[in-house]
């Protein structure tokens, strides 16, 4: 997704990224407005904040809301057309892969987390704050250090300057988007196993009861499909834009923009299936919205 702000800089069309730019601004900023908002309620309820897994929701939203930020600044700067150097621009590139990564990355440690916490419900250290303040530290420190090569070589917001660099391409589509996306998948995965495998030594106990799916099995399975649906749709058509369609080969205007729309559509769509899928923070804002009505 780190491409697809910046790439465009090499294109002889400014109306392209412009088109892109203009819309992604809302977006962004309609991010910024409900990561803040589920934060404020998380935090200002005594019963959220003593639910840990919260906090690694929180995790994913503050990763959300500083990419946001960083995003609008920089497609203000890209707007009022601010020259980069050799150095500025790798700078850059480092700026907005970094909560790229972070987005990513605390996915895969809540994903991570959530499936420990299932699997070994009597280890308390799985839920503890110990436990949980490392993980969310864990996922900082590792996308800094998957981004720290966008210092060193001239990515995607260098192209303008230097043409293609291939390794970089390969890199940031295998540590951005396919290994993030494989552990989620691999976590989710396990976690349908082991609760379809609980379920049905519960019902073999009731021989009457029906060999069927309960409602906390589809409830994982619709949320399993949407996150993945969401991350493919949303961020693999960027990789594959910067992969196969560069220099002489380009997509057309109308195709290009809708790629570069999709990622921020994606992250907002993320952000909103975050709040409602936490059952409390939803069924908050319902009692809300019904006493004001």
């Amino acid at each position: 997704m780190e491409n697809y702000s910046i790439s465009m800089n090499n294109k002889t069309d400014g109306s392209q990224s412009d088109t892109a730019d203009y819309i992604q601004m809302p977006i962004f900023g309609l991010i910024i407005l409900l990561t803040n908002f589920y934060t404020i309620i998380i935090l200002s309820q005594k019963t959220f904040r003593n639910k840990k897994f919260n906090w690694l929701t929180m995790n994913i939203c503050f990763a959300s809301f500083t990419f946001s930020v960083i995003e609008i600044f920089s497609i203000v700067i890209r707007l009022i057309d601010v020259s980069k150097t050799m150095v500025s621009c790798r700078v850059l590139g480092f700026i907005i892969d970094q909560p790229v990564c972070y987005i990513m990355y605390s996915h895969c440690v809540t994903s991570f987390c959530r499936f420990l916490s299932i699997r070994y419900p009597r280890k308390l250290f799985f839920r503890s704050n110990y436990w949980l303040v490392g993980n969310i530290i864990f996922s900082i420190i590792l996308s800094t250090i998957l981004a720290l090569p966008f210092l060193f070589t001239d990515g995607f917001a260098c192209t303008s300057m230097n043409g293609n660099n291939s390794f970089i391409k390969f890199y940031s589509l295998l540590s951005t988007m396919f290994l993030p996306i494989l552990i989620i998948i691999l976590c989710n995965i396990a976690i349908l196993c082991f609760v379809r495998k609980s379920t049905r030594r519960i019902q073999d106990l009731n021989q009457n009861a029906p060999h069927r799916l309960n409602k906390r099995d589809m409830y994982l399975y619709k949320i399993f499909m949407l996150t993945f649906f969401i991350f493919t749709l949303g961020w693999l058509p960027i990789f594959i834009e910067q992969m196969f369609f560069n220099g002489q080969s380009q997509l057309p205007t109308i195709s290009t923009n809708v790629i570069q729309v999709l990622p921020a559509v994606s992250l907002l769509a993320d952000t909103i299936l975050i709040i409602y899928s936490d059952s409390s923070t939803r069924n908050l804002i319902v009692r809300t919205c019904q006493c004001r009505s």
